[in-house]
């Protein structure tokens, strides 16, 4: 079976490449003392999060529609534990909805096989 490979466009890629530098940010906040100070199990639930993030970023560099998924139902997560902590912050509110949106405007053309 022969597999179509499609180009991947450049909005798509610009706002990938953003991502990563902003989740490897992410990584360096999971140690930081203010994580620290909510409680034992936060790191744990913030490293998971940005780890998650992570990987549906990637799923989308390779035009997966899974990570268009789990790229927006980490994103849902995350602003609910943001909520939670009293943590919210408007770029990473917006930035990522905004991410999130453009994921889903390419999406008919990514491929759903793993």
């Amino acid at each position: 079976m022969a597999t179509v490979l499609h180009k991947r466009p450049l909005l798509l890629s610009v706002v990938c490449i953003v991502n990563f530098v902003l989740l490897v940010a992410g990584f360096m906040l999971v140690s930081s003392p203010f994580v620290r100070n909510l409680g034992v199990w936060f790191p744990a639930i913030y490293g998971t999060l940005v780890l998650t993030k992570f990987a549906g970023t990637v799923g989308v560099w390779y035009q997966k529609k899974w990570g268009v998924w789990l790229f927006a139902a980490s994103y849902i997560v995350t602003q609910f534990v943001d909520v939670f902590i009293d943590n919210v912050s408007w770029f990473g509110l917006f930035y990522y909805a905004g991410a999130a949106i453009i994921f889903f405007c390419f999406y008919n053309k990514m491929d759903g096989n793993l």
